[in-house]
C-alpha cells in the first residue's frame, strides 16, 4: 500500500472506532504508528494530522474535551484552527501521547453512518 491508502485505511478504521464511543487522539496516534510503521512521534503526529485533517474538513468529525461531569464538549473552533491547536498541543507534548491527551473526537451523523458502513464491510469479511 501507499500512503495514501494508508491515509484512507485510518480514515476508515477511525470512523469504524468512533461509532459507538467518542474517540481520544491517541487512537489516531496508535492508527499511525500501524500504518507507518515507523518508532517516532512526529511521524505519527504527522500522519495523524492528516487524516484527521480530511476527516474534519469533510464534516465526519469534530474535536473537543471530554469530561466526567458533562461528557464530550466540541471545541468552538473553525476547522483550522482546530487542527493548528491539536498539532500544537501534541508538539508541546515532545514524545508519545497517552490517554486522553490533547482531546477527543465525535463523529457527526455522516461520520457514523459511514463508519457503519466500513464496520459492516469488515464483519463481512
Amino acid at each position: 500500500m501507499n500512503r495514501t491508502e494508508h491515509i484512507e485505511e485510518a480514515k476508515k478504521d477511525f470512523l469504524v472506532s468512533g461509532v459507538t464511543d467518542w474517540v481520544m487522539l491517541v487512537e489516531a496516534q496508535s492508527l499511525a504508528r500501524y500504518y507507518t510503521g515507523s518508532d517516532d512521534w512526529r511521524a505519527w503526529r504527522d500522519f495523524s494530522m492528516e487524516f484527521l485533517a480530511e476527516l474534519m474538513r469533510d464534516g465526519l468529525t469534530i474535536p473537543g474535551d471530554f469530561t466526567d461531569d458533562r461528557g464530550f464538549r466540541p471545541w468552538d473552533l473553525p476547522t483550522e484552527d482546530a487542527l493548528a491547536r491539536i498539532r500544537d498541543e501534541w508538539s508541546s507534548f515532545g514524545a508519545e501521547l497517552d490517554m486522553g491527551d490533547v482531546c477527543w473526537f465525535d463523529v457527526t451523523p455522516a461520520g457514523r453512518e459511514l463508519g457503519e458502513v466500513y464496520e459492516a464491510e469488515e464483519a463481512g469479511n
